[in-house]
């Protein structure tokens, strides 16, 4: 009997030697934030043979909130992402193709692209959710959004980028880092709109 053998991606996170055992406390800024919305990014392009994926972890240790026993919280821009991620989502994963800019990534060796794509379309198929981030540090990309099969009549652009890649959310300063929103044009169909740099974008379209 042949079987598909798929893959299960378990626990993945930034690790900062500041994390030590045993409370394995880290703050993390604008820079995980983008590592974390690569991520799902590519998670939703590799749908098909990575059909489970899981983020470790939660609270407090390697977290997504921050929590203090006088029961004040904090929100990392990771969780950010997470909470634009899935109150933007649709069911059925589309093919995304991208034309950026280049950089050599010393830790791989290898040319990465500045701006990273992916898409989903909702059940009834109204409804799109592109989700682009902007590796960038210091220059913005005016995004076009060319769609086949698809005609948006309006959108909406929210995006988390901070002022510097190193901006963190803490007790001291809790909305540093924030969910925010911008203008996104449409004409004729096509979407026209800038990434910030250093951003997280999630762009919803509705035909």
């Amino acid at each position: 009997m042949k079987r598909e053998i798929k893959i299960a991606f378990d626990e993945w996170n930034v690790w900062y030697p500041e994390a030590k055992a045993p409370l394995l406390s880290q703050v993390t800024s604008v820079k995980d934030a983008i590592f974390t919305a690569g991520m799902l990014n590519m998670l939703q392009r590799l749908c098909n043979i990575v059909p489970i994926s899981n983020f470790a972890q939660t609270v407090n240790v390697l977290p997504l909130i921050i929590a203090s026993s006088d029961g004040r919280m904090v929100l990392t821009p990771q969780y950010l992402v997470f909470k634009m991620y899935c109150n933007n989502r649709g069911t059925h994963v589309l093919r995304t193709f991208t034309d950026s800019d280049l950089y050599m990534s010393n830790s791989i060796g290898e040319y990465v692209p500045y701006v990273d794509v992916s898409a989903t379309l909702s059940e009834d198929g109204k409804t799109l959710y592109l989700y682009a981030l902007n590796r960038n540090e210091e220059d913005s990309f005016e995004l076009q959004i060319v769609l086949k099969g698809f005609n948006p009549k309006n959108g909406t652009h929210q995006f988390i980028s901070g002022e510097s890649v190193d901006d963190k959310n803490t007790f001291e300063e809790p909305d540093r880092v924030k969910i925010e929103e911008a203008r996104i044009q449409i004409i004729g169909g096509e979407v026209r709109l800038d990434l910030k740099p250093h951003s997280i974008n999630v762009i919803r379209l509705v035909d």
